[in-house]
């Protein structure tokens, strides 16, 4: 089918005619990278010579006005900065499934990431570099050598390179987010999310990823192991009556309030996040949370706690991933193997 992206360029070629070459790139089928950084790497080849900057942008991200400014000026006033980025607010309507929510959970855990100006992390659905810095650091290289994870490439070799991540508040966009999201695309999202964590571009990145890996296996699934027993330990002790605070019951308290504390911050961290974009988009339909309540945001938080196990499990004993009806193939941190659904149509 055609991609939507070409109706916003056939837009951008009529509106722009006369003043900007606006060019529409077919690519072909990716064979030893992902789709999207095949996709990412054509783009670079057609991009005019005199090209100072280039901004890496998703087909769903809704800048702001300014934005494109915003992260200009951050490469512009500091040479130390590899990458300008940006990052979705992700809050499903009314009405929206607890999958919904849970699928939002996991991109929550990263939205502190942008609460300072500079970070560790990136996202690939608004990037902007310089040209001569993809060029020249040969950032390329890490791509073409069955990449996986164009954003998480990018990071890596900053830091390899001792360079920095600018990511301005302003940079921070609305996104909608289906409402009848099932348990498995729940599901089917996080282990995307985590399977790039099995990929990497050199020992260093290797070795970082390894560790958020294990974090969020072992965070989680002591979550899932101890908000059962302290509730049980709670309940038994609220029907026994009984007046003597053991430390099991005292330890089960401190860790119901903090987790129920962490909650409650998180939600006004995610109305703050909320206010600040009605306000960058004043023009734009209201991003209303009202409907964001502490059970719902303690529901999700759990049930992708819950899930963490498995899908940590299933990252281990698979090499592969399927993502847009891709199956990529990993071996040693890059794609190995590419099969497309023609492919199978083929064979």
């Amino acid at each position: 089918g055609r991609d939507p992206a070409a109706e916003v360029c056939a837009e951008l070629q009529k509106e722009l005619a006369g003043r900007v070459e606006v060019k529409l790139v077919v690519c072909g089928n990716c064979r030893s990278t992902s789709q999207k950084i095949h996709n990412m790497m054509a783009g670079l080849q057609k991009c005019d010579s005199s090209s100072e900057y280039v901004l890496f942008l998703d087909a769903n991200a809704q800048l702001h006005p300014g934005t494109l400014q915003s992260l200009l000026a951050e490469l512009q006033q500091d040479q130390a900065v590899f990458v300008a980025t940006g990052y979705p607010l992700d809050i499903p309507a009314p009405g929206a499934s607890l999958w919904a929510w849970t699928m939002c959970q996991f991109r929550y855990m990263c939205l502190s990431e942008f609460a300072s100006a500079r970070s560790d992390f990136i996202w690939g659905g608004a990037m902007m570099l310089r040209m001569a810095d993809i060029m020249e650091e040969q950032v390329q290289s890490w791509w073409a050598k069955g990449g996986y994870s164009d954003d998480m490439l990018v990071q890596g070799f900053a830091v390899e390179h001792g360079r920095s991540v600018a990511t301005p508040l302003s940079a921070l966009f609305p996104n909608e987010v289906k409402n009848d999201i099932s348990f498995g695309q729940a599901v089917n999202f996080i282990h995307r999310q985590v399977f790039v964590l099995f990929t990497y571009g050199s020992t260093r990145h290797w070795l970082k990823h390894s560790a958020l890996f294990f974090a969020y296996a072992f965070a989680n699934t002591w979550t899932a192991i101890a908000f059962p027993a302290a509730l049980v330990i709670l309940v038994s002790a609220i029907l026994s009556r009984s007046t003597n605070c053991s430390i099991t019951l005292g330890l089960s308290c401190v860790y119901c309030a903090s987790l129920f504390a962490m909650i409650q911050i998180q939600k006004w961290h995610l109305q703050t996040s909320a206010s600040l974009v009605n306000t960058l988009s004043q023009h734009r339909k209201f991003m209303d949370v009202s409907h964001m309540t502490f059970s719902t945001l303690l529901l999700s938080f759990l049930s992708g706690s819950f899930l963490a196990p498995y899908v940590a499990l299933k990252c281990l004993c698979s090499g592969s991933i399927k993502w847009g009806g891709i199956v990529y193939h990993v071996a040693e941190g890059r794609i190995d193997r590419v099969v497309h659904p023609s492919d199978s149509i083929c064979c």
